[in-house]
Formats: structure tokens, C-alpha cells, sequence
């Protein structure tokens, strides 16, 4: 028994390439998709950057505060997509169509209604929030706009990601893919017009888009500065939460009624938070690490007597963070 258990121990392989392909197959869309989530954020640093230096240097610290918030709380919620596609994925696999669309149903009602909350509260404790990490005036006055902003993409935030984990419990990885891609897109158009409005960037490539934009709209951009950037950040993140409602819309999900109002089920919801509940709370924990940093750093720029809005220290942090973020974030 013994010899046949090593002979049939020695015949294993431990590589299998048709699994692999598989994983790579599903995993790849992913990484990508987060990758360009993360550049919305690249973009905004990188703009914010080329203003004048009384709005990039302290702005490019308040953009890296306000990122941290918005996933300390709007991170946290979009761990919903833990529960989510774990459950999906599940009953997929124990072929119960209607039971996978029926966790949709539950996920995207619990995303919406813990959304709204969650965003009333932040929006009203904005300045209190920011100002617990960084009291820099010039900071704070350009950050709060800014994260106010940011806090009003929570709802499109947390939906999209309940709508996302259905998909990639499906095995359709490629879809928020793709809905990314055009949010970055978005994104990048509409922070180029409201951080800068009439006045030239500056830079490269921008410039050229920047005139187009500037001969389709004529006077009515407006420069925003930072806060311009988070109102970008929001708009783009609410162009994919429509396509991915609209992308559910087609007719090979409808099989899965996830709209069925009789789908809705309290113990549906508790299954998907508690398994998504521990993932927020890593995610709540490992943003605050980021901002203890943030805060320790802009101690130091108190120490050293960098004069308001000379946010030395914290605005290299940030972009440190920023080039760092590429990284580990997509994988």
C-alpha cells in the first residue's frame, strides 16, 4: 500500500498548466483593473503637481490625506465584495442560478444603504477627520473641499465593488476591467478641465488636450484647483457605477434576477457581512498605518518651521506612497 501511494506520489505533477492558464486567465483582468483604479489617483497627484507651488505643494499632501480616509471608511465598506463573490461564486458552483442572483440582490442593498450612511457621516465630520492627521491651514483648506468630494463617491465606491465580486464570482473578471478603463479615461479629461480650467498646465501631451478641451467648452471651465480634482474623482467614479448597472442590465443575467425584490433576505445579508467584515476592518487598520506615517510627518515639517502650506516632508511622503501604490496595490 505504502509503495503504491509513493508511486503514485512520484507521478504527481506539481505544476499543472492548464490551471495556471486559468488562473492567470482570471487574476490578470483583476490586476489590471486595479491598476488603472490606482492611476485615477496617480492622476490627480501628477496634475495637482504642475500647479503653482502654493496649490501643489500643500495639495498634493491633502490629496494623499483624503485618499486615506476615503478607503479607511469607503475601503472598508467595499469589502462587501469579500462575502459577495465568495457566496456568488458558490452557489454558481453548486449550479443554484437564482440563488447567486439573489446574494447580488442582498450585497447591492446592503452596499447601498451602508453607503449613505457612512457618507453622511464623513461629509459632516470632514474637517474634524482631516485635521486629526494634519493642521496645516493651507492644507486643510484645500483638502476638505476636496475630501468632501471624495466622500460623495463612497455610495458609487461600494456599489460598483458589490456589482464587481458578482461578476468576478461569474468568472467575468473582464468586465469592471474594461469599466475601469473608461472611468480613467474620464477621470483624466475631466481633471485636466476642473483643476486647470482656462489656464495652460504646462505639460506635455496634457497641453494639446487641454486646448481641445478648452475649444469645445470655451469660458465655461472654471479653475477648481484641487477641490477640482476630487469633483473629477467622483463624477468618474459614478460613469462606472452606471455602466456596471447597465452592463448587468444585458440579457444573460437576466437568469439571475438580481433585482427580484423578493430576493431581499436578512440572513442573506448577515452571511455576506460576515464574511466581509474581518477584510474592512484589515483594510481600516492598514490605512491607518498610512496615516499614522502622514501624521508623524507633518509633525516633523512643525518641527523643522516649514512655514504654512511648506509641507515639505509630507508632500515627498505622499509621492513616495504614490509610486509605491503601483505596485502593491495591482498585486
Amino acid at each position: 500500500m505504502r509503495a503504491t501511494f509513493e508511486a503514485n506520489h512520484s507521478n504527481m505533477s506539481f505544476f499543472d498548466p492548464i490551471l495556471t492558464r486559468r488562473i492567470l486567465g482570471l487574476s490578470a483582468p483583476v490586476m489590471l483593473a486595479m491598476l488603472t483604479q490606482t492611476l485615477i489617483n496617480q492622476v490627480d497627484h501628477v496634475l495637482v503637481g504642475h500647479l503653482p507651488q502654493a496649490e501643489s505643494t500643500p495639495g498634493q499632501t491633502a490629496l494623499q490625506i483624503s485618499v486615506i480616509l476615503l478607503w479607511a471608511f469607503g475601503g472598508m465598506l467595499a469589502a462587501i465584495s469579500v462575502g459577495t463573490q465568495a457566496l456568488a461564486a458558490r452557489r454558481i458552483g453548486a449550479g443554484d442560478i437564482e440563488g447567486a442572483g439573489a446574494v447580488s440582490t442582498n450585497s447591492q442593498l446592503l452596499a447601498v444603504v451602508a453607503s449613505i450612511i457612512v457618507t453622511a457621516f464623513t461629509y459632516a465630520m470632514a474637517p474634524k477627520l482631516f485635521r486629526l492627521m494634519n493642521k496645516d491651514p493651507a492644507v486643510i483648506a484645500l483638502g476638505v473641499p476636496f475630501l468632501r468630494w471624495r466622500f460623495l463617491q463612497i455610495t458609487s465606491m461600494v456599489w460598483t465593488a458589490s456589482l464587481k465580486s458578482f461578476f468576478d464570482g461569474l468568472g467575468k473578471t473582464r468586465v469592471h476591467m474594461g469599466v475601469a478603463i473608461v472611468m480613467n479615461i474620464a477621470n483624466f479629461l475631466m481633471c485636466i478641465a476642473f483643476i486647470y480650467g482656462p489656464d495652460q498646465p504646462g505639460i506635455p501631451v496634457v497641453d494639446g488636450i487641454h486646448s481641445l478641451l478648452l475649444s469645445m467648452f470655451g469660458d465655461k471651465l472654471v479653475h477648481m484647483g484641487v477641490p477640482g480634482a476630487g469633483l473629477a474623482s467622483m463624477l468618474s467614479s459614478y460613469v462606472g457605477l452606471f455602466i456596471m448597472l447597465g452592463w448587468s442590465l444585458r440579457g444573460e443575467y437576466r437568469k439571475f434576477h438580481i433585482r427580484r425584490v423578493t430576493n431581499a433576505s436578512a440572513s442573506t445579508i448577515w452571511q455576506i457581512a460576515k464574511l466581509s467584515v474581518p477584510s474592512g476592518i484589515a483594510t481600516m487598520f492598514a490605512m491607518g498605518g498610512f496615516g499614522f506615517v502622514l501624521y508623524v510627518v507633518s509633525r516633523l515639517d512643525h518641527m523643522a518651521g516649514h512655514g504654512v502650506g511648506r509641507t515639505i516632508f509630507s508632500t515627498a511622503t505622499s509621492n513616495i506612497i504614490n509610486v509605491l501604490q503601483i505596485v502593491f496595490i495591482s498585486c
